[in-house]
């Protein structure tokens, strides 16, 4: 594993696996990205202004450096708040966003798709054990994963 400027990779254990996992600091909400707050609005046009753009840059520095010409998925998730619908769609903005963002600056990848996962996959508890909610739980599964399958060698 390793990490570069608020991004961490998970290189696969098997060496003949040709995925890579690309972990961005990029989260949805009321949140802190590199010590600055920022904020979503509600309406959904402005999702893309919200992406952390250092990171996102990072990302597509660190891909065209290291990994060009692979194929991308960008996968969007949401916390488990509202319903699974909305959850979905809204998955699917968040990944859509993101993969133009990409697309926008030039990322060298073969392919780059984007598929939304509602909250399927969450990656933190987003509850307290009392049952209350645990907004920064919550804050974590709100997230964007970029997934780098390299290309054959």
């Amino acid at each position: 594993m390793t990490s570069q400027a608020g991004m961490t990779t998970h290189q696969p254990e098997d060496k003949r696996s040709s995925e890579l996992h690309l972990r961005a600091s990029i989260t949805y909400g009321k949140r802190r990205a590199h010590g600055a707050p920022f904020s979503v609005s509600p309406d959904l046009a402005h999702v893309s202004a919200v992406l952390v753009t250092d990171t996102m840059d990072n990302t597509i520095k660190l891909i065209n450096s290291t990994f060009p010409g692979g194929i991308l998925q960008v996968r969007g998730h949401t916390d488990a708040t509202g319903s699974a619908s909305g959850n979905q769609a809204l998955s699917e903005r968040r990944a859509a966003a993101a993969r133009q963002y990409l697309l926008d600056h030039a990322v060298d990848a073969t392919e780059v798709t984007a598929v939304g996962l509602g909250s399927s996959r969450p990656i933190a508890e987003e509850a307290n054990p009392d049952g209350s909610p645990d907004p920064e739980g919550q804050s974590f599964n709100r997230r964007v994963e970029i997934v780098l399958r390299l290309p054959a060698s």
